[in-house]
């Protein structure tokens, strides 16, 4: 899919479409790192380039990129506990920063509650990952 260099739409678009893909591939068995790695740098691009319209939307994607690579570090088990942690942290300062430009934006509200089970686990020690919702 080719990109027009200004318009965020098409980077959240494609950052979107990648996150789909990296939770197609977990729900295959295969590793959706790949995906997510594509999808970071598109997502901070649309942020960048978004008007205030698009602005929540387009992080809330950052959001859900901290959110699946949160989960894929916390099933590293501890080794990885720092690292998740800090995924972790990203994700809910992504998501809060979506709720701020657009109080109450549901599927901001889910990751939100989805990344503090996670901190939670983490933080109890339980380094098995929570299934997504």
């Amino acid at each position: 899919m080719k990109l027009a260099p200004a318009e965020s739409h098409c980077y959240s678009h494609q950052a979107s479409l990648l996150i789909t893909d990296s939770e197609w591939r977990r729900s295959r068995g295969h590793s959706p790192l790949p995906s997510l790695q594509q999808a970071l740098p598109l997502a901070r691009q649309a942020v960048q380039l978004a008007g205030r319209a698009q602005k929540a939307h387009a992080t809330l994607l950052l959001g859900r990129i901290w959110w699946q690579l949160a989960l894929l570090s916390m099933a590293r088990g501890e080794a990885a506990q720092a690292e998740t942690t800090a995924l972790i942290t990203q994700g809910l300062a992504a998501v809060a920063t979506a709720l701020r430009d657009q109080p109450g934006l549901p599927r901001a509200l889910v990751v939100q509650d989805a990344l503090f089970r996670l901190r939670d686990q983490v933080a109890a020690g339980a380094l098995v990952p929570h299934r997504s919702p």
